[in-house]
């Protein structure tokens, strides 16, 4: 099965009230943390707490994408509030378990020329948290939800500085 892409029908969109240009190379985490097929659920659960992430991107040996793990991935391997697991145990159950039998599959992903408008609708649409970037069939980078809510934070804080201050008289 092949990988989707994002598809591509139009230049990347003007935000004409900050008068700049967005792309995704501009607010994608490029180079994220990522994992090989397989290693495993302790591994991923480890590095998302270490580097306080909640998407990795599982690639091959060649950086090429295979698939994608998230934290809800994570939230349904992880049992030990219903089966009462210690640590220890939940440890050795989850360090039993290859990424690439939890990991979600060729997962949907955007080029770096995709437009920054589309790919925030289509997380949107899916309730997506993260779309992996390539280049060249290679991951360059990742973009998420977040990403987009610092743009809209960094937008707003543009207009209310342009906007004079209303006083009341």
């Amino acid at each position: 099965m092949a990988l989707t892409s994002v598809t591509i029908e139009q230049e990347l969109p003007i935000i004409q009230e900050a008068d700049i240009m967005i792309g995704l190379n501009e607010l994608m985490t490029p180079k994220p943390f990522t994992l090989f097929e397989n290693q495993t659920v302790l591994d991923a659960r480890t590095l998302m707490s270490e580097k306080n992430i909640r998407h990795i991107p599982i690639v091959n040996k060649d950086n090429i994408l295979a698939g994608i793990f998230t934290q809800r991935d994570l939230f349904a391997v992880m049992e030990s509030r219903t089966l009462q697991l210690s640590q220890d145990e939940q440890n050795f159950r989850e360090s039993q378990i290859p990424l690439s039998d939890v990991m979600t599959h060729n997962p949907t992903f955007a080029t770096t020329k995709a437009p920054l408008r589309e790919v925030a609708l289509y997380l949107q649409k899916e309730k997506y948290g993260c779309m992996p970037i390539l280049k060249k069939d290679k991951l360059v980078g990742l973009i998420t939800d977040s990403d987009f809510v610092s743009v809209a934070i960094d937008l707003i804080e543009q207009i209310e500085q342009s906007e004079p201050l209303e006083t009341d008289h």
